[in-house]
């Protein structure tokens, strides 16, 4: 029986790539994993930070370079990073082939990407995984990565989740030279350390009665052992004849030319060697990339197909449908996607942190005053603001109105208009977004908790309380008590996704309320959250999603509390909220948090540790008091 160690070179993004790996977070599932079994890979060293251990050790190897100016020589971006090594066995030393009724020839033939009978078959025979021996096979690992090297070892991982046992490690490839550490793979990864590693792991591995996979060279003689061998003088030779000289017209060549045809062949041969090297290390560095090429090719392909389907609803959609759609009115449509409206005379103004829309329902017209888009009824509404493709939200507003609804929005007053749209609001608005899986919901944690920096306790806090959930396409779902409204965050970096599900109302959490009778006010759930992450401060946090809700603010029944905290944004609609709620609330007394950056996010982000001084505003305070607050929160300048 044998075993293996393979080693990959890995440059920053291949190490990022191998990370998401390791932890099982790859966008699209993997055919040759059994995600079922992935809860039984651990780590034998390590843990899961990789990327901050190694952030750690390029920081460590930068500072012990520093030139005698105090300048620090920075590292290449492209240099290579890390070295990735997997670690694996014959399947006969871990399983009981006996036991399973399984052959050599039949487990080599066994594919687990291309059926769920295969992956039943393999579960069968990991059932007879020896503990044991495997136990020892990782202790041997361990020792060999520990000896060899030392503190360049960043983790070791065991995946249980393919078809054979097999072991990940990282290691950062550093060496000590005249002016400190120094990342180099060319210098650590040589021919001669690699013979050095293959002859330590083989001895170990001897003892459990493995042999390498693939017999590799003993490490080069030094120069000093060459000095001490004793090797016999070579015997001497009788000397060369001297060449013969051959006249020009013996096959039409003197000696001379034919010397430098060799050489001159020799001279090609070895150019060719070299790109040939050339060639294989640069196929073998964008493996990855050729891997990736074909993933793309198959969701073009993908899209394609979409795409003509769609091209062949398009086609079969009338005129007369298309003109009967746009007739729908603005106003209705964006109430019955729950957002708050405002009449303005002969205007209604819908108004939220993404658009601010002002609709004429006279003439069904609409403008946007925030990307200053304009047209004219709800398919422009939906494609041109809302960025729903065009056949998207034809399916939308066919599914949503009848032919008969739709002549009763144009025509009825906007009494029954409105009776209208509250019924068909409240058969739809009360849909929530499906609850994903278990690896969804690991996703929004990883978010909120590694991206967002929000304390772990209070993520699991939320979950366990039904406040917080995932929906299938890894979004963070937070939730009111009864269970009617739910505000959506996506967690895609670059793209900001958010959206109001069911009947529009606040988030409450009591975070130790028993304790506090305090009441705090947030524009957002995230801003929340960082508040109470880096305050830990007790009392009822209620979440206003927006402005809309600030004119419901009544509903809180802030009279029963006996501090009014606001924790708006540091910008201009979070000191108008400041000032709306301090003149609406004149016998309470009124604490302002004010944020160092823009929320109270960015500075848990950022590691902004400075504690937050509140701005008091007593009960009885008076005019005077309240000009002083518009001038320290920047909503007016003081008198020059």
């Amino acid at each position: 029986m044998y075993f293996n160690m393979d080693i990959k070179r890995k440059k920053m993004i291949e190490f990022k790539n191998s990370v998401v790996h390791n932890h099982r977070k790859e966008k699209n599932p993997k055919d040759n994993i059994d995600y079922d079994r992935s809860a039984n890979n651990y780590y034998i060293y390590g843990s899961s930070n990789e990327y901050e251990t190694l952030i750690s050790k390029i920081k460590e190897t930068e500072e012990s370079r520093k030139l005698q100016n105090g300048k620090i020589k920075k590292i290449r971006s492209d240099s290579n990073v890390c070295l990735s090594f997997v670690f694996s066995a014959s399947p006969q030393f871990f399983f009981d082939f006996a036991k399973s009724n399984m052959t050599i020839e039949k487990w080599n033939s066994i594919d687990i990407e291309k059926s769920k009978e295969q992956k039943k078959l393999i579960a069968e025979v990991w059932k007879t995984l020896d503990e044991e021996k495997s136990k020892e096979f990782e202790k041997i690992i361990l020792e060999h990565l520990k000896e060899v090297h030392g503190n360049n070892l960043i983790n070791v991982m065991c995946h249980r989740d393919e078809k054979g046992l097999h072991y990940h490690a990282l290691v950062c490839p550093r060496t000590e030279s005249e002016n400190g550490l120094k990342l180099s793979c060319k210098d650590y990864y040589r021919n001669y350390t690699l013979a050095g590693w293959n002859k330590d792991i083989r001895k170990r591995m001897k003892t459990l009665g493995l042999s390498a996979n693939k017999p590799e060279s003993d490490p080069p003689l030094s120069v000093e052992e060459h000095e001490l061998n004793e090797v016999e003088p070579p015997p001497q030779q009788e000397p060369r004849p001297p060449a013969v000289q051959v006249n020009k017209g013996l096959f039409g060549y003197k000696s001379e030319e034919v010397e430098k045809q060799i050489k001159s062949s020799r001279r090609r041969e070895n150019a060719l060697k070299i790109e040939n090297q050339k060639l294989r290390t640069y196929i073998e560095e964008n493996s990855y990339e050729y891997s990736q090429s074909k993933i793309v090719k198959k969701r073009y392909d993908k899209l394609k197909r979409s795409y003509e389907n769609m091209k062949t609803k398009y086609v079969k959609l009338t005129e007369e449908k298309k003109e009967e759609l746009r007739t729908i009115p603005v106003a209705e449509l964006l109430s019955q996607l729950g957002y708050q409206s405002k009449k303005e005379g002969t205007t209604v103004r819908f108004k939220n942190d993404d658009f601010n829309i002002v609709v004429k329902p006279s003439t069904n017209h609409f403008i946007d005053n925030k990307s200053m888009i304009g047209g004219y009824g709800a398919i422009d509404l939906l494609t041109k603001v809302l960025k729903f493709k065009f056949i998207e939200a034809v399916e939308y507003l066919s599914n949503r109105f009848s032919s008969n609804e739709i002549a009763s929005l144009v025509m009825r007053n906007e009494e029954e208009t409105k009776k209208l749209v509250s019924e068909k609001i409240d058969s739809i608005n009360v849909e929530l977004p499906k609850r994903g899986n278990d690896r969804n919901i690991e996703n929004v944690k990883y978010y909120l908790i590694n991206e967002r920096k929000i304390q772990p306790k209070i993520v699991e806090y939320l979950i366990s309380q039904n406040l917080l959930y995932a929906d299938k396409r890894n979004n963070c779902v937070f939730t009111n008590e009864k269970n009617t409204f739910a505000y959506v965050r996506g967690t895609v970096k670059g793209k900001r996704f958010v959206a109001n599900k069911g009947n529009v109302d606040f988030l409450k959490y009591d975070f130790e309320s028993e304790n506090s009778n305090e009441i705090f006010l947030f524009e957002s759930a995230i801003d929340a959250f960082s508040f109470r992450t880096k305050t830990g401060k007790s009392g009822t946090y209620v979440v206003l999603n927006g402005s809309g809700m600030i004119n419901r603010i009544e509903e809180l029944n802030i009279g029963n509390y006996k501090k009014l905290n606001l924790c708006f944004d540091n910008d201009d609609q979070g000191k108008a909220f400041c000032d709306k709620i301090i003149d609406r609330f004149k016998t309470i007394d009124i604490q302002v948090f004010k944020p160092h950056s823009k929320d109270f996010n960015e500075d848990i982000q950022n590691g902004n540790s400075a504690e937050y001084e509140p701005i008091r505003i007593t009960s009885n305070r008076n005019s005077a008091v309240r000009e002083e607050f518009k001038r320290k929160t920047g909503k007016i300048k003081p008198n020059t």
